[in-house]
């Protein structure tokens, strides 16, 4: 018989001492605390220690991550080198994938920023 399947929520901040130092991640909490009543869930987050409750459970790590834009940004940089010495030409692609990495570095900065001024009027 097979364990059953998790979920898996992957976050960029989650509160892992539960004492309100990463307020930006605590809407994570929340869900994984609502969705761990049905199915299991793990959720992996960048930190120092894992944590396993009757909830869900937490697995951390820790090291040199880069954000999703520089990965997009990495990635259409290359692509863009590839196709140019192969087909010698900028491609639609390539295009898609530069505007992409801005698209979510700026997306970023604004969810930031609304989460700083939402936890600021609690103060």
């Amino acid at each position: 018989m097979s364990a059953p399947r998790a979920l898996v929520l992957i976050a960029t901040s989650f509160p892992i001492l539960g004492d309100g130092s990463e307020a930006a991640g605590s809407f994570v909490s929340d869900l994984a605390e609502e969705l761990a009543k049905h199915p299991p869930v793990r959720v992996v987050a960048p930190g120092t220690r894992s944590t396993a409750s009757a909830g869900p459970t937490t697995s951390t790590y820790s090291g040199c991550c880069a954000p999703a834009s520089l990965g997009f940004f990495f990635l259409g940089c290359g692509y863009y080198a590839w196709t140019y010495t192969t087909m010698g030409r900028f491609t639609n692609m390539s295009a898609l994938l530069l505007s992409a990495s801005v698209i979510v570095f700026l997306i970023g900065l604004i969810s930031e920023q609304i989460t700083a001024l939402t936890y600021r009027r609690d103060v």
